[in-house]
């Protein structure tokens, strides 16, 4: 949080100091994803307001209300998940998806998204409703401040879930398993452990492939959002898209990058 806090306060500094020369163009942005893609937006617009070439005024607000603020023009662009935008004008950003994971000898085969929302809100559930093992299930610890818990909320909706969760830890590969009955929700990872298989949802793996195309049912699709043409926008996505350490920075969140 004081990281976030300090680059925030270092970005309004630089904009104002850029505004002050009167040849940056001015972009007001709000980011509504709940802070998947703001540190790169920060780090570029921190990089181009030091070198005068455009000064980008950034905060954060819930969808709804960023969206309204779009439409009366009172800002350029809107970052949020794609579900909200409508038939606005949208550049794809980001994606980022749920992996199901469960021991390589557990023979569950399919799972729906229902399924996986009644697996973490039953107090203990059991696989003998999927698969006819009388075991219980074995949660991994998705808290609020974790990536893998924030996403899991984005996706299933502000749920109660359970508190006997457990947190299971390899030093190894970062994923465990107790026994046969284990279901871990992590962030999408292309390659899973040996130990661990991923459990398809609604028949579909999760690749970049079937992330990238929507069809894999827990994913989130992140986009910016205009409300006309913007040329600044324009040149935002083209720097980041063009700058490796900037693609490197959103995937090494859990982000599969969707800009050209």
């Amino acid at each position: 949080m004081k990281k976030f806090c300090c680059l925030i306060v270092s970005l309004i500094t630089a904009a104002i100091s850029c505004a002050g020369t009167g040849t940056a163009p001015a972009v007001r942005m709000i980011d509504a994803t709940g802070g998947a893609p703001m540190e790169v937006f920060i780090s570029a617009a921190m990089e181009l307001a030091s070198a005068g070439k455009m000064n980008i005024s950034m905060q954060r607000g819930l969808p709804s209300k960023a969206l309204d603020m779009l439409d009366k023009n009172e800002v350029d662009a809107v970052i949020c998940d794609r579900r909200f935008a409508g038939n606005r004008q949208q550049i794809p950003l980001a994606a980022e998806a749920l992996a199901l994971y469960v021991s390589s000898v557990n023979p569950v085969r399919d799972l729906s998204p229902e399924q996986a929302a009644e697996i973490l809100t039953r107090a203990r559930p059991v696989w003998s409703a999927y698969n006819r093992l009388n075991m219980d299930i074995q949660r991994i610890a998705l808290r609020n401040d974790l990536a893998g818990g924030r996403l899991l909320r984005r996706i299933f909706g502000n749920r109660k879930f359970d508190s006997e969760i457990f947190f299971v830890r390899s030093q190894t590969s970062g994923y465990a398993f107790v026994n046969s009955a284990s279901l871990f929700f992590a962030p999408f990872v292309p390659l899973p452990p040996s130990a661990v298989k991923m459990v398809p949802v609604n028949g579909v793996i999760p690749t970049t492939r079937t992330v990238r195309s929507g069809k894999y049912p827990l994913s989130m699709h992140y986009v910016i959002v205009t409300a006309n043409k913007n040329s600044d926008i324009d040149k935002l996505v083209k720097f980041i898209a063009s700058e490796n350490k900037y693609r490197q920075q959103m995937q090494n969140s859990g982000l599969i990058v969707l800009l050209p």
